[in-house]
């Protein structure tokens, strides 16, 4: 099941308002894999600065979830990844660029956390905003070894400039990111 709830203005480059989102999912009950899934997503924007009526926005969101097998292994695409790419978009790194790797590729994780934090900028020309972000999360495999306290110390960092173009209903973005902190592996 999922809950959600939404009071932004909008939902591509809101200005305020908040988004939380809840969510399960269980598999099992007939086939070969046995699991409880859980994410949580929650997003907050505020306008500080109104400049020539155009708002300037800072948002600022976390995530997380954590996948808890009943039995010994998880299949790959029950398995959480972050990097670069519309579902867990973690700038500065390849899509699912990070956490285990296998034979050259991510194998996922079992639990993740993501804060990110932006600040959005209108640019002269409508539907042209131009934004500055920092990102840290990290991504465990608990079945692999990794504990709780290696969020801590494994966390990887980025941060980076961009300009987003906002037409018709659809996003793109440009942008420079610079991960700061990473490990040897991503």
């Amino acid at each position: 099941y999922e809950y959600s709830l939404d009071t932004r203005d909008r939902s591509t480059i809101p200005t305020r308002g908040h988004a939380f989102k809840f969510g399960h999912e269980f598999a099992g009950l007939f086939g070969n894999v046995l699991f409880l899934k859980s994410e949580v997503d929650y997003q907050r924007n505020w306008t500080f600065v109104d400049r020539f009526l155009q708002p300037w926005t800072l948002n600022l969101s976390l995530s997380s979830g954590i996948l808890y097998p009943f039995r010994r292994r998880t299949h790959i695409s029950d398995r959480f990844f972050l990097g670069l790419g519309p579902a867990r978009s973690f700038r500065g790194f390849a899509a699912k660029g990070i956490g285990v790797d296998s034979f050259g590729g991510s194998i996922g994780g079992d639990a993740f956390g993501l804060a990110s934090s932006y600040i959005t900028v209108p640019l002269l020309a409508p539907g042209f905003f131009g934004h500055f972000f920092c990102q840290v999360g990290n991504l465990l495999s608990l079945s692999n070894g990794d504990g709780f306290r290696d969020v801590f110390t494994k966390f990887r960092f980025t941060v980076g400039t961009g300009m987003v173009i906002f037409f018709r209903g659809f996003r793109i973005e440009l942008n420079y990111s610079f991960p700061l902190k990473k490990e040897p592996l991503d």
